[in-house]
């Protein structure tokens, strides 16, 4: 069995002891994943298989209304992932975020999504 692993992602440096995670920037959480079994064939021995597989998985870079009002919400995440962050900049955070949320819900400024699709073939032996 042939097992995928999450990809690593060096921190980058953004100066003043502050590090990040790319991959948190550009997709910190998920809205819609799908696994699609695209095709399978069997051996005329029966002793080997090829899958085939589409991994689809969408992000959309928006702001809600939790993301400022709930605990687990985005200002939240910021302090638990960039807790060096000192409240003074907190404040400039909070005020982008207003700014975005006002662009989505009160001029109708649609969030860009991410798609990522991926198709995969998995071949394997039947014991």
């Amino acid at each position: 069995m042939m097992l995928i692993s999450q990809p690593e992602f060096k921190m980058v440096n953004l100066g003043d002891g502050i590090g990040i995670n790319p991959l948190m920037v550009i997709i910190g959480g998920t809205q819609y994943t799908s696994l699609c079994l695209k095709s399978f064939k069997l051996s005329t021995d029966g002793k080997h298989y090829q899958a085939v597989f589409r991994v689809t998985i969408l992000d959309d870079f928006g702001v809600s209304a939790d993301d400022v009002e709930k605990p687990y919400g985005l200002l939240s995440a910021i302090k638990y992932w960039f807790p060096f962050i000192p409240d003074s900049k907190m404040y400039e955070i909070i005020n982008g975020i207003k700014a975005f949320w006002i662009l989505q819900y009160r001029r109708g400024y649609n969030p860009f999504v991410n798609r990522i699709q991926s198709t995969n073939i998995f071949p394997g032996d039947i014991d």
